[in-house]
């Protein structure tokens, strides 16, 4: 009669363990049986055990972290247990809502096949969900001076002839780069399209290309042309339409272009610059750095004798440029005292204790990232630095994914590389990588 007693009460506390989540007993624990001789605990396995047997009812939470990878990268999903007496994962199993995104395997490594979307759940043995896990999968593009890097794989740029390309994008799995090739030695503006080389027509001795845009199934690129001593900026529209800058007195120059909301944002500068092959003479007057929207000259504070490519992020109308600011430029820029700056809606920010010729610049949640080649791995956000801990590496380029994960391109002992979230992937090898990345894209799903 007892026997059956005990029987009947090990029925109920069972029932009761499937039907809710009982906490283990207050004497129970892993291997053991509870004082009481039939309090229910959960096992290593993470089963609810009841006089000593494996009911074969798991009774563990499980918890999983979303995860972003780019695509070729793998990882590995650790599952949060509780208890933390659980170590054996046998009766888990992992599942895959997109193996052509994103696959696993039992031990929760994940491999991003492609980009996009996928979701890791974990089961138990009966089918029973206990967690699950987001995995974004992008696509990164770096480009150099004659080619990119896809995802990990290199492609060379065509028929570059002694060129360099400047500026990169994406639309529609399609990738655009704008430069220039050179024609007896003259510079001649360009873009690729898929690595292809597309001549932009333009009937001036000399002309670059150094940034390119889609919007709308137009391509909009800038740079700037030159018939004598002085090099004009301006903007192609489908790779024909040349449409001339306003500007003050002497040379000008266009560097980077974005649209947004329909308008043309485009940074430059303008002075007493000269074309290649003229010589400079000692006292150049000063620079000013600029930007135009729809055509109008907005100027930027800060006085300078040279300016390098400046670098623009337009995000809801907001306008961020980043730049070096010059006090003197007696016979070229390596004879120069530099200062680094960013500008947000036309007010100047330093840089303190920073001083490169190639800064890059972007934001994301109301912070202002940047940064660029001084001689090591670093960049700032807001105005405080964050080391890349990289010996012998500098960075040059920088974006935030729509995760919010940052993404900084550089270069080092032969290699161009980028960081994700401050862990280093090397790109290439020394054998044809000989100068540094100048840009960095992220594509999101």
């Amino acid at each position: 009669m007892k026997s059956i007693v005990f029987s009947l009460i090990a029925v109920i506390i069972l029932t009761l363990t499937i039907a809710c989540e009982i906490p283990a007993g207050p004497e129970g624990k892993p291997g053991e049986i509870g004082t009481d001789g039939f309090s229910p605990y959960i096992g290593e396995n993470g089963n609810w055990w009841v006089n000593n047997t494996d009911t074969g009812v798991y009774a563990a939470s499980v918890s999983l972290k979303n995860m972003t990878l780019d695509v070729g990268r793998t990882d590995t999903l650790v599952p949060i247990i509780f208890p933390a007496t659980v170590t054996d994962n046998s009766p888990l199993q992992w599942t895959s809502s997109d193996p052509q995104i994103a696959t696993v395997d039992n031990d929760g490594n994940i491999n991003a096949i492609s980009r996009g979307k996928a979701y890791i759940t974990v089961t138990t043995v009966d089918g029973r969900k206990l967690a699950e896990s987001a995995i974004t999968v992008n696509s990164v593009y770096v480009l150099k001076q004659n080619g990119y890097w896809a995802d990990g794989i290199w492609v060379e740029l065509e028929n570059i002839d002694g060129g360099t390309a400047f500026g990169l994008t994406v639309s529609e799995d399609k990738v655009y780069v704008a430069g220039f090739y050179r024609d007896n030695g003259l510079r001649k503006a360009c873009f690729w399209f898929d690595g292809v080389r597309i001549d932009i027509p333009d009937e001036a001795d000399i002309s670059t290309a150094t940034d390119i845009a889609v919007s709308n199934d137009k391509i909009y690129i800038s740079g700037w042309y030159s018939n004598g001593i002085l090099a004009k900026a301006c903007y192609w529209i489908d790779g024909w339409q040349r449409i001339d800058l306003p500007i003050g007195a002497g040379n000008s120059l266009a560097s980077e272009i974005t649209i947004s909301d329909g308008k043309i944002f485009i940074a430059g500068y303008y002075g007493e610059l000269y074309a290649e092959g003229v010589d400079r003479p000692d006292d150049v007057e000063t620079v000013t750095n600029c930007y135009w929207v729809d055509g109008k000259r907005i100027d930027l504070p800060g006085e300078t004798t040279l300016s390098t490519y400046l670098r623009m992020f337009v995000q809801k109308n907001s306008v961020y440029i980043a730049g070096t600011l010059y006090d003197r430029h007696p016979n070229g820029p390596g004879n120069t005292i530099n200062t680094s700056v960013y500008w947000i809606n036309g007010e100047i920010f330093y840089i303190p204790d920073y001083k490169t010729h190639h800064l890059d610049i972007t934001a994301y949640n109301n912070k202002v990232y940047v940064t660029g080649n001084a001689g090591d791995a670093s960049y700032w956000i807001n105005g405080e630095k964050i080391d890349l801990f990289s010996p012998d590496y500098s960075a040059s380029a920088i974006t935030v994914s729509a995760e919010g994960v940052v993404y900084v391109a550089g270069y080092g002992n032969g290699y161009v590389c980028y960081w994700v979230d401050g862990k280093k992937i090397d790109l290439g090898n020394a054998s044809f990588v000989n100068s540094y990345s100048s840009r960095i894209l992220v594509v999101s799903e």
